[in-house]
């Protein structure tokens, strides 16, 4: 589940992208290159969310909250003159972006000084990666590690706690040794699933996914719930990609779809940031098959991406299966259903008036891969979406 991104920044240079690539993206498959742009492409975000903050800190902040941003700053000069790569990938930390999104979301000087504290937390963070003297190296305790990743069980993150999408949840941890266990060994069973019928997908999750987050729902009512009590929730938070907050999957197999849901709404997070699909969404709302509330655009189409690839995921399970079990059956019935789901939703977004020119292609490039997966037959992992089994 995604909420609405905000509007997409204007102060980034413009990302040219080909129409084909546009299209494969909207395949929802991942494509050779595609971490690397990723990261690539959401560390310019968080260079360009760093020069807001100092930019709004000299116009705002008292002289001595100012004299201390100047010099976690250098800090993180000098981090970066040490250890370039470590900085990026301690800036990419999803509990970075959510503190950087939450300082500048603070209304007047005096709440947006109060939040700068942060900063120097995250310099420290950053220097750490860096391994300058005087700040520890990172790592984090092997009993909080997820297996097979460079994921880790992130269960007492203030940080990503206060994430705003996390409406009506709340932080699950910190977890016991027990709890933190059954969490890894889902989290090993959901990787072997995905393993089995999609290497592909198994290796982008274990790739770009930096932490989970367990979470609770606060009521029953509570804005980001399903529509069937009890059920699971997961969320992704537009200022943190790549942290899948998530309540406890029943299993393995839930887990593998959480994962897979969730890694296709921060990968077109990032993408949403750097190519412009759509416009202004005009106040106008839409039903779609996987919610009870009407959504935007902006949200249906993160939806539809979503679940798209989830389609994509049973359509493979299926055809992994052995032909007339059960297995095979209630796989292709998952397929049929969401495909089902993905195909009204496609309707509304091709209706839609305010889609840009690359949001139309990514779109076709959704409706195309639709119609193969629909007819039983799974995208390869060239990112098109030609009819086949997958081996």
């Amino acid at each position: 589940m995604m909420p609405p991104p905000p509007s997409p920044s204007s102060s980034l240079p413009p990302f040219a992208v080909s129409r084909e690539r546009l299209r494969a993206w909207g395949g929802t498959r991942p494509l050779q290159g595609d971490a690397a742009l990723l990261r690539d492409g959401l560390h310019s975000l968080r260079l360009l969310l760093l020069k807001s903050l100092l930019t709004r800190a000299e116009r705002e902040a008292p002289a001595a909250a100012l004299a201390r941003v100047h010099g976690d700053w250098a800090l993180l000069e000098r981090a970066e003159a040490r250890d370039a790569a470590a900085v990026r990938d301690a800036l990419g930390h999803p509990a970075a972006g959510a503190w950087l999104a939450s300082a500048l979301a603070a209304r007047g000087a005096a709440e947006f000084t109060r939040r700068l504290s942060g900063f120097g937390s995250l310099a420290a963070r950053v220097a750490s990666a860096a391994r300058l003297p005087l700040y520890a190296p990172p790592g984090t305790p092997e009993a909080l590690r997820l297996p097979g990743s460079g994921a880790v069980l992130a269960d007492a993150d203030a940080h990503l706690a206060g994430c705003g999408a996390l409406a009506g949840l709340a932080p699950a941890g910190p977890l016991g040794a027990k709890e933190a266990a059954g969490w890894r060994e889902l989290w090993s069973g959901a990787l072997e699933l995905l393993r089995a019928v999609d290497p592909e997908r198994a290796r982008e999750i274990a790739a770009l996914v930096r932490c989970v987050v367990p979470v609770v729902p606060l009521a029953p009512a509570a804005a980001a719930a399903p529509a069937s009590p009890g059920a699971r929730v997961s969320v992704t938070c537009w200022s943190a990609p790549w942290a899948v907050f998530t309540t406890l999957p029943a299993d393995a197999e839930e887990f593998a779809e959480v994962l897979v849901h969730e890694t296709q709404h921060s990968k077109l997070a990032v993408l949403g940031e750097l190519v412009r699909l759509q416009g202004a969404d005009g106040g106008r709302y839409h039903r779609v098959g996987w919610r009870t509330d009407p959504r935007p655009p902006a949200a249906i189409l993160q939806g539809t991406y979503a679940h798209l690839a989830l389609a994509g995921l049973w359509a493979r399970t299926a055809a992994h299966a052995a032909p007339g079990t059960p297995a095979r059956e209630r796989a292709r019935a998952r397929c049929d259903t969401y495909c089902a789901q993905v195909g009204e939703a496609l309707g509304t977004l091709r209706a839609y008036g305010q889609l840009t020119d690359e949001g139309r292609e990514f779109v076709e490039g959704m409706h195309g891969c639709l119609t193969v997966t629909a007819a039983g037959a799974a995208a390869p992992a060239d990112g098109t979406c030609k009819v086949g089994h997958f081996r």
